[in-house]
């Protein structure tokens, strides 16, 4: 396409009507867009505004997406830079997102540079939800930190700081030695981390009294939950006795992911963890493979109970955590049973594959009036060992 051809191209994006018809004409012609095409397309989104909302599903947010996402090469870091800041609000988080997909030091170094030139500007908001998902794969520490620690007291992106450091950390790209290093982090992160011990043993008390035994997969934990364990992740890298003392008290919690984090700081110090606690986390199908992969990085792999290390077991497992991400149940199954192991041709090899076929159930969606949703997990190579297995899972009306 000529650069007139593009411009028209994007252009047409902008009216309203036909507009999301258009953004699919450009999400198809991108897969073809030569580099120069693709950069004449971005600042073709940067020249004038756009109409419309300003969330994620803005229209200059969608188009950079979709130029990037097609053709992420290094060439366009110094054009998402020079376009940066004529950017709507929207499109300039997309761009850093984008950035980070890239994933070269240069444009780490531009992400980093852009969140700390917007974030402190109280008059520009910007949707910033994903905008470091990139940086959980990681990669250049050596331009994210320490910078990227002192982000941390802007609360649009403080879960997602430690999501990275957390990431980094266990990459060992990142020291507990660094973490203390930055004071003003550390000390945000302990406080976040005795607040929340403190509130969850509250929390399961009161649900316990109240006989809510299953309370830790109710749909508005969630949240608290997950920000919780990834302060615990971080803090758990720290060699500390009072950090100790308290992850000892969260390994004994009902949660399980709670406690499987807990027992994570302590087995990385070489801390004593009861063989109750282990069977307990290899029991609860949440919990149960990551547990493994846990043992196996500590070279303790003998730890994990032989009866739940099977195919089917992992399967379940496996299974469990895909049904709780945000786009299927989003939270944890109230209950999950194998039910059989299916073993089927696979083509086009025509090689044998099992799939494991379970049910679960899950208070408060909609199963057309069934109690119980089928999920099936597969194909799996039976000679596979049962951590090396891997799939696509799928779930249904019985």
């Amino acid at each position: 396409m000529t650069d007139d051809e593009v411009v028209v191209l994007i252009d047409r994006c902008r009216a309203e009507g036909k507009a999301f018809d258009e953004l699919k004409a450009v999400r198809k012609a991108a897969k073809s867009f030569t580099t120069a095409e693709t950069a004449t397309a971005l600042r073709a989104v940067a020249a004038a505004p756009f109409p419309g909302a300003t969330s994620f599903m803005d229209r200059a947010a969608s188009l950079v997406t979709t130029l990037v996402v097609g053709n992420p090469v290094p060439e366009l870091v110094s054009v998402l830079r020079e376009i940066m800041s004529a950017l709507n609000p929207p499109g300039r988080a997309a761009a850093i997102r984008v950035a980070g997909q890239i994933g070269t030091a240069d444009a780490f170094e531009l992400m980093v540079n852009s969140l700390e030139a917007f974030l402190p500007d109280g008059g520009v908001r910007i949707d910033f939800s994903g905008v470091l998902y990139w940086l959980r794969k990681p990669g250049h520490p050596e331009v994210l930190f320490p910078r990227l620690l002192n982000l941390h007291e802007f609360p649009e992106v403080r879960s997602e700081v430690d999501d990275v450091v957390a990431a980094y950390l266990r990459a060992g790209l990142l020291s507990a030695r660094d973490v203390v290093a930055a004071p003003d982090f550390l000390r945000s992160m302990l406080e976040r981390f005795h607040a929340g011990c403190s509130s969850l043993a509250t929390q399961a008390r009161e649900a316990e009294r109240a006989g809510d035994l299953g309370w830790w997969r109710n749909a508005d934990y969630q949240q608290q939950r997950y920000e919780l364990i990834t302060v615990i992740d971080v803090v758990g890298f720290v060699d500390d006795a009072k950090i100790q003392h308290e992850l000892e008290a969260l390994a004994t919690i009902a949660d399980p992911r709670v406690c499987l984090a807990a027992i994570t700081g302590l087995l990385r110090h070489g801390h004593a963890v009861p063989d109750r606690a282990i069977d307990s986390l290899a029991t609860d199908p949440e919990t149960r493979a990551d547990l493994y992969n846990l043992l196996d990085r500590l070279a303790t792999t003998a730890r994990f109970p032989q009866k739940h290390y099977t195919q089917s077991a992992f399967a379940e497992s496996r299974m469990y955590g895909w049904l709780s991400h945000g786009g299927e149940l989003g939270r944890p199954a109230d209950a999950i049973e194998t039910m059989a192991a299916v073993e089927l041709a696979d083509s086009p090899t025509n090689s044998r594959a099992l799939y494991f076929v379970t049910r679960f159930r899950s208070d408060g969606i909609d199963a057309n009036g069934e109690e119980w949703l089928v999920g099936v997990f597969g194909p799996c190579h039976p000679s596979d060992p049962p951590e090396k297995i891997s799939g696509l899972a799928f779930k249904g009306v019985v």
